[in-house]
C-alpha cells in the first residue's frame, strides 16, 4: 500500500520521468481516482495508517538490479510463487471446465478404441453357404404376392 501511495504521489507531481509523454492521461487518471474517494486527503490518511502499521521501518527501497546470472533464478522464483498461489484455486475449484479456463488443467486426449474383434464364427456345421430355405423366416408372404401383372 505504501508503494501504491508513493507512486500516486509521484504521478500527481509529475516526478516520474518514465511518464513524461503521458502527463495528460496521468492527470486524468489521478482526477478519476479523486472522484472515487481517493483524493489527496484520503491518501494522506492512508499514509498515516501505513506508517503506523510499518512502525519504525520505512518504505522498502526499490529492488536493486539483479546480476545477469541471477535473473533466471528470480524468474523461476516468481513463477513458483504464482504456481503456489494458483494451487489454492486448484484445491477450491473442482469443475474441470473451470480448471481448463484457468489454465490449471488440459483437455483430455481422446481415448483410442481397441480394434474390434472379428465376428464370431457361424454356428453352421456345414461348410456350404446357407440357402434361402435354411434361413429362419419371420414373415411369410401370401401366395401370388410377388406375381407381376401382365399387360396386353
Amino acid at each position: 500500500m505504501a508503494t501504491f501511495l508513493a507512486r500516486l504521489d509521484a504521478l500527481e507531481s509529475g516526478a516520474d520521468p518514465d511518464r513524461a509523454g503521458t502527463k495528460q492521461s496521468v492527470k486524468k487518471a489521478v482526477a478519476f481516482l479523486a472522484t472515487r474517494a481517493l483524493d489527496k486527503t484520503e491518501r494522506k490518511r492512508l499514509k498515516g495508517l501505513v506508517d503506523v502499521a510499518l512502525g519504525p521501518t520505512s518504505v522498502l527501497p526499490p529492488a536493486a538490479e539483479l546480476p545477469e546470472a541471477a535473473r533466471p533464478r528470480e524468474a523461476l522464483s516468481r513463477l513458483r510463487g504464482w504456481f503456489d498461489e494458483w494451487t489454492t484455486a486448484r484445491a477450491v475449484v473442482k469443475k474441470r471446465g473451470y480448471l481448463i479456463r484457468l489454465g490449471l488443467a488440459n483437455h483430455k486426449a481422446p481415448q483410442r478404441r481397441a480394434p474390434s474383434a472379428p465376428p464370431p464364427p457361424s454356428r453352421s456345421t456345414t461348410s456350404t453357404p446357407p440357402s434361402l430355405s435354411n434361413l429362419p423366416h419371420t414373415t411369410r408372404l401370401p401366395a401370388g404376392a410377388l406375381d407381376l401383372p401382365t399387360h396386353p
